[in-house]
């Protein structure tokens, strides 16, 4: 990855991958990107969860999606460093299709952008296009998504409902919950279809839970989940109780 003076870029280069930056996470991911045939990043940033799944396997089909131009030049630097066939959408994804203000922090390392205002770090906005996931799918010709990332400060739960159809084939889903709205939101997007809930914790690793819950105790900081069937959970070694 082309460093610009991010931590992220820095830590992996010094550490690697699964050390310091989301090391828990990263792991899961890797083993969970094994042998899948589509797997889809929204909010892809820079691109390092969907560079992974290519080195993974090269066979994949891997999406992702990244509205904010001046982090999407530097994901599609990233991609062409690698020579992977990674497509790159420069739509956000939501329950809607058209145009929506997307909010920023503008600063060289701010990275951070959502469709919800209001968060820590905003200052700055731009108009983006906006997509579902099922038609952006189906114009790609993909049948079924295998895996997915979602990591779109606070608009997770609009992201999976635009998923449509793709959502009942149960794909294992790694997802930010920064709040309990968000948490509800995505609960209520899956309801019913027979997911278990596994929280990220970045220093203790993977805990089995019965439902989801937004913050620590520690700074107010929001919880990766990885969301899937219990079949999934063996493959990729979560905890079974």
């Amino acid at each position: 990855m082309v460093n610009h003076g991010h931590q992220l870029e820095t830590l992996i280069f010094w550490t690697g991958l699964y050390a310091l930056w989301e090391p828990k996470t990263m792991q899961a991911w890797a083993k969970a990107c094994e042998g899948r045939r589509a797997i889809i990043d929204v909010g892809a940033n820079t691109g390092l969860f969907a560079l992974v799944a290519k080195c993974i396997t090269p066979s994949a089909k891997v999406h992702c999606f990244e509205p904010l131009p001046r982090i999407r030049e530097r994901l599609e630097a990233n991609v062409a460093l690698n020579g992977y066939d990674i497509q790159v959408h420069a739509s956000a994804l939501s329950v809607h299709a058209g145009k929506a203000t997307l909010f920023q922090d503008i600063g060289d390392h701010g990275y951070l952008a959502s469709l919800e205002p209001g968060y820590a770090g905003e200052a700055g906005t731009c108009e983006v296009a906006v997509e579902r996931m099922d038609d952006v799918l189906e114009q790609a010709a993909i049948t079924r998504v295998d895996l997915l990332k979602i990591d779109v400060e606070r608009h997770e739960p609009a992201v999976l409902k635009g998923m449509g159809r793709y959502l009942v084939d149960r794909p294992t889903i790694f997802i930010e919950v920064l709040n309990d709205a968000v948490a509800r939101g995505i609960i209520d997007a899956i309801d019913g279809l027979g997911y278990s809930y596994f929280q990220v914790d970045e220093q203790e690793g993977m805990k089995r839970m019965p439902g989801i819950t937004a913050m620590d105790e520690k700074g107010g900081h929001g919880y990766n989940y990885i969301l899937c069937t219990e079949a999934e959970a063996a493959r990729i070694g979560l905890p079974a109780t």
